[in-house]
């Protein structure tokens, strides 16, 4: 059965890597080994994949929209990369980037990246369960959503919200 899961097994990519800390010789929390000597150089880092057949979707549907892609990044990556300053990155900060489908986290301390998550629930999740919960479409559930979403937990008091369905 082993055997069966590894001729299966799906390639991963390398994309993204991030080093954290490095340690050489048992010495701990070294920044940057560039000019020490040692034996024995071992690494905390972060390491980005992606399943090979997503990268090559990716990668020729920017072909086909006749764009050349300089590389391919995690789109929290590249949030984060757009609009963090370095003094935010050094200071410790979290970036979420809530997309349709998926939200991403990318956490910084000391200028490096810690941890990077993508999970698979976006905004489309809160727009479904809302339809539910009020039992209308989505079109309607959609509107609610982005006539009330906030962030931060302010209180909005009473709110009255009228949709007229088209037809």
């Amino acid at each position: 059965m082993l055997q069966l899961e590894k001729c299966h097994r799906i390639e991963r990519d390398f994309r993204y890597y991030c080093a954290r800390v490095y340690r050489l010789d048992g010495q701990d929390k070294i920044k940057d080994p560039i000019g020490m000597t040692g034996a024995r150089l071992e690494i905390k880092a972060n390491v980005v994949s992606g399943l090979v057949p997503h990268i090559t979707n990716l990668q020729k549907s920017a072909e086909m929209a006749k764009v050349e892609a300089v590389s391919v990044v995690p789109s929290v990556l590249a949030a984060a990369q757009s609009v963090l300053t370095e003094s935010q990155r050094e200071n410790g900060v979290a970036v979420i980037d809530f997309g349709a489908a998926t939200t991403g986290i990318a956490i910084y301390e000391e200028g490096d990246l810690q941890h990077l998550a993508v999970i698979p629930m976006g905004g489309q999740n809160v727009t479904n369960d809302l339809a539910i919960g009020l039992r209308t479409d989505p079109e309607i559930a959609e509107v609610v959503k982005l006539a009330h979403a906030r962030f931060g937990g302010e209180t909005l008091g009473e709110v009255e919200t009228k949709v007229e369905k088209q037809t």
